[in-house]
């Protein structure tokens, strides 16, 4: 797992794509993984949906594939170079563009599809000016 690989929207981050065998991502890294089972929203009905965490990558699957992954705590690769862990959406929408939430209360760049940022604390919305200020926690890649 490459922990400063640049982060790809839709495609890949750590130096994972998407739609790896997580069997084999899994056995390929000395990182230890712990996994659960998701139930709930995310869960996909005909297919038992598990996120393996790890301390800076965690990797959704179904299927045996990798369908997310979350970037997060000291990693240290970038968005196009410029956006990473601890930058605030408001760099993003100077280096990137807009941000904006989707329809699943996502944090998005309407014009990079496949990404998506967390930020910790609770906003009225995505228009709350002091969410611009706020460092990015987490970083999603999924396929759009």
């Amino acid at each position: 797992m490459d922990t400063s690989a640049s982060i790809i929207p839709g495609q890949s981050a750590a130096g994972i794509a998407l739609g790896s065998s997580i069997t084999s991502v899994v056995a390929d890294y000395e990182t230890s993984f712990s996994m659960e089972e998701v139930k709930g929203v995310l869960a996909i009905p005909t297919s038992p949906l598990v996120r393996y965490r790890s301390e800076m990558v965690d990797l959704w699957a179904a299927n045996g594939q990798i369908i997310q992954i979350m970037v997060h705590g000291k990693y240290v690769g970038k968005l196009q170079q410029t956006i990473g862990l601890g930058s605030t959406l408001a760099e993003v929408e100077t280096q990137i563009g807009p941000v904006e939430e989707d329809e699943e209360d996502n944090l998005v760049i309407s014009s990079l599809p496949g990404v998506c940022f967390g930020v910790p604390g609770s906003f009225r919305d995505s228009r709350d000016p002091a969410l611009r200020q706020v460092p990015i926690r987490e970083i999603f890649v999924f396929k759009s």
